[in-house]
């Protein structure tokens, strides 16, 4: 059974609702990664709450500035973190959409689908 899941990563805060359970995020646009082993450690406040108090190989990032992205990988893992959250597994459908800043060019929003892409998720509409 195919998942709709609509998507909002905004420069400042990031928005994540399934049609079955509703909005099931709204934090922060921050993921937190452990540079060793590539592994998320937490998102929005959890990661906000990790600056400053973990090892120095636990980063927390902001992927985008001014709706622009700025980390490509950083930003497919938040968008794969935040998938897992919602409880869409790589092996269900999931038709997603998201939104895309106003202001993005061609190849913001084409990174931003790539993004979802490589997260593992069909292709967003």
């Amino acid at each position: 059974m195919a998942v709709d899941v609509a998507l909002d990563i905004g420069t400042s805060h990031t928005r994540l609702a399934t049609t079955s359970r509703g909005i099931l995020f709204d934090e922060p646009t921050m993921v937190a990664i452990d540079t060793n082993s590539g592994e998320v450690q937490d998102l929005g406040h959890g990661a906000l709450e990790l600056i400053g108090r973990t090892s120095r190989h636990v980063i927390v990032f902001r992927p985008f500035n001014q709706g622009a992205t700025v980390d490509f990988d950083v930003t497919a893992r938040l968008i794969e973190a935040l998938f897992d959250r919602a409880g869409v597994s790589k092996m269900s459908r999931a038709r997603v959409v998201m939104s895309v800043p106003s202001l993005a060019t061609a190849i913001e929003r084409r990174a931003l689908r790539q993004a979802a892409i490589q997260a593992g998720r069909e292709k967003p509409h």
